[in-house]
Formats: C-alpha cells, structure tokens, sequence
C-alpha cells in the first residue's frame, strides 16, 4: 500500500477553514437552527444529543454545515476535538469557537478523513501543535498546515466502510439506549407528577428527600494518582444532561481511599459541581453501570446518594426532573465553580407514592435498566474493536482482501 503526505488545507476546497458564528444558545427546537458548540463534540469525534441547543440569528444561515463538512474545537480542554457532520439532523450551524473544513471528495474521502483525526497520529501532532500554557488553542492557520498522510482513494473508501459498519451498530445502538431511557422519564412523568397513575393513590404523601437518603460526598484526589489503569473513578466528566453516561471520560486512580468513596453497579451518585454557569450538569444524577465489575471510586464533584427506604431506581428518575435541577440550579453557590450544597437536596420536596405504586415502577425500570446494560456492553465491545482496528488498518498491517464487509 502506498501513501502521500498533504496538509488538510491541500485536501479541503478552498484550502482553508472558516471560524463559526459567536451568538448565544437558546432551548433546542426542531424547527430552529441546531447551534453546535463544543460541549456537544465527545472524545471520540460523535455527538453528544443529550443537550443541544438552538440558535436564532439572522447570520445563522451562513454558517450552516453541509454534509462532508468537518469541525475542529479551536480551544479549551476540548481543543483538537472533531465532530464529521453527516446531515442526519438538519441546518446545523457552528458555533465561533469551532473552525470549519470542508474536504475535496476528488482528494480525500471525507469520511476517512473523519477517521484519521481520532487517531493516534493526530492526537499526537494535536498535543504538540496547541498553543497556551493555562489554555490550550489552536488557530486556522495552524490546523490548515496539519500533515494527513493518505493511501489511495480506492483504499480509503474500503477502509471507510470496514469502521463505518462497526460506527453505525453503536448508533443504532445508542439511538435505542436513548429511546428507552426516555420512555421510563415518560412514565414516571405521568404517573407520579401528573398523576395519571391507574391506582390507589390515598396514600401518596409529600416528603423532604432528607428524611429518606444519605449523602455522601466523594474522593478529594491528588493527579499524581491517576493513571491509564487502576481503580475506576466517576467523575463529572462521566455526566452527560440528562443522567447519561459518557464512558469516554473514565479516569483511573492508584491511590488509597476509604470504604465511604466506594460505590457499585447500580448505585446513584449525583454531579454536585458545575465548571460553567450554565448549569448543565449540577444536580444531574446518574446510575453507576454494569461495565464496572469490581470497586469503584468516586470523585468530589460527586455525590453519593443512598436510600434503604426508597428503591434507587425510583430515586434516579425524580432526580431527573425539572423541578429538581430549578432547585439545585437555584441554590448553587460559588461564582466560577458552582456547587451544590446537600442541604439542597436534603430540603427537596416531592410527592411520595405508596409501596405498590413505586414497586410498579421499579419493575419496568429494572427490565429497561438491563436492556440499557447490555447496550452499553455490546457498544464497549464494538469499540475496542473498532479502536483496534483502526491504526492497523490505516498502517496496511490489516490486509483489506482478508476482512469481509
């Protein structure tokens, strides 16, 4: 197999990139504009849909993706991060601090180039290219200058549809992992807040959350003990809006802690820190998945939360209300770093069912609970897979004639 050496901007029409629109967010609608920004880019070049957001500003229009095009985060912690835009949510615009290329199909298959900005070899030129000693940046000229080596056109398209099969089952995939975590929000919505519940319901009282769990608060760690390996830790990079796992974020820890850090499978732990006054993901709970098997640690931008009168399933989805992140965003502290003090969570009020109510609902979720596990399994292994897959491929150490797709 042999390979060429370009820069991105000898492989992109017009040969260069173009900074977004600076504008400001607004709640997500489907008939506006989608405003991506960078904090919808995951690690692994996917979107994240837990939280977008719209845009409404009469230059939106100029800054509309098209399909093919690809997006760079220009700085911050997510600096180098790429995001492939395929069209399958439509007039999407991005925002100012992400730089747009859009790649010549006579000279590279843009999904390919998709692939080689996950991979080993940018993520290395990326963390010697960014600039800024407290925040990393990353200018136009710079990333138009970034090397690509390519095989041939012909090779690139069989590589891409090897990886694009793998990419496609984890969407599916996660498409269905969201589908039925919001059917369970859907249920729990009608049956204890609006009460739609088919039941006895003389019996329902409201309660202070306090009366019923114990907090914990989670491990003050130092840097030096996380590692590639070691003890799992939660930490808010794991919380997504919406009480969503992001696996990406996994950090490892090789020091001591004490049995009161340590939860399990099935646990709930709770994001009591915001890094920006948006409120995102203060409050947001979170079931602790099946993908860990032994002891894991959490973090102390993490609360723990534990109940042997409320089932925590029941727990998970209350947290998940609107009423309940009003609070938590309300009673925040802190100018830069927000906080959640647990006398928030304590003093929240809510309508208490009776056993048989909450039973109800606890098997329905624990059935869709297992399903969402297994879910995330299948997409673990479809990952290492494809990650594993990916720089042998693009070396030529895989022969293309051996694997079938």
């Amino acid at each position: 197999m042999e390979y060429s050496e370009h820069t991105l901007g000898e492989l992109c029409i017009g040969g260069k990139g173009r900074y977004g629109i600076g504008a400001s967010a607004e709640p997500y609608g489907t008939t506006k504009y989608t405003y991506l920004r960078i904090t919808d880019i995951n690690d692994d070049g996917t979107l994240n849909t837990a939280d977008l957001k719209s845009l409404n500003d009469p230059d939106a229009e100029k800054y509309l993706l098209s399909p093919g095009d690809i997006v760079f985060a220009r700085t911050g912690a997510s600096t180098g991060r790429s995001y492939y835009y395929e069209g399958t949510i439509p007039n999407m615009v991005f925002a100012g601090f992400l730089i747009k290329f859009t790649p010549d199909e006579t000279k590279v298959h843009p999904r390919f180039l998709k692939y080689y900005c996950i991979s080993n070899t940018y993520r290395n030129w990326i963390s010697g290219a960014i600039t800024g000693s407290t925040r990393g940046n990353i200018n136009e000229q710079t990333l138009r200058n970034m090397p690509v080596i390519l095989p041939d056109l012909e090779t690139q398209k069989k590589i891409v549809r090897i990886l694009s099969a793998l990419d496609q089952k984890i969407e599916l995939n996660n498409q269905l992992d969201l589908t039925i975590h919001n059917n369970l929000n859907a249920i729990f919505e009608d049956w204890f807040i609006r009460k739609n519940y088919n039941g006895d319901q003389s019996e329902w009282r409201k309660e202070k959350l306090g009366n019923f769990v114990t907090i914990n608060r989670g491990l003050s760690y130092k840097g030096q003990f996380l590692s590639d390996s070691g003890t799992p830790m939660i930490n808010l990079g794991n919380i997504m809006p919406g009480g969503i796992f992001r696996s990406e974020k996994n950090k490892y820890y090789t020091g001591e802690f004490k049995n009161k850090v340590v939860v399990k499978a099935g646990d709930l732990v709770m994001a009591n820190t915001d890094m920006t006054q948006k409120r995102e993901v203060l409050g947001t709970p979170l079931i602790v998945p099946s993908i860990y098997d032994g002891d894991v640690i959490f973090s102390h931008h993490i609360y723990s939360i534990k109940s042997e009168k409320i089932p925590t399933l029941f727990l998970y989805y209350l947290l998940l209300r609107k009423d309940f992140s009003d609070a938590a965003g309300g009673g925040a502290t802190g100018t830069t770093v927000l906080f959640l003090p647990k006398d928030i969570i304590e003093n929240y009020e809510f309508v208490l069912p009776d056993d048989a109510a909450i039973n109800r609902f606890v098997d329905i979720a624990k059935k869709a609970l297992q399903r969402r596990n297994n879910i995330m399994h299948e997409n673990t292994a479809l990952e290492t897979i494809r990650d594993a897959l990916l720089p042998r491929l693009m070396s030529g150490e895989i022969s293309l004639e051996k694997v079938k797709i």
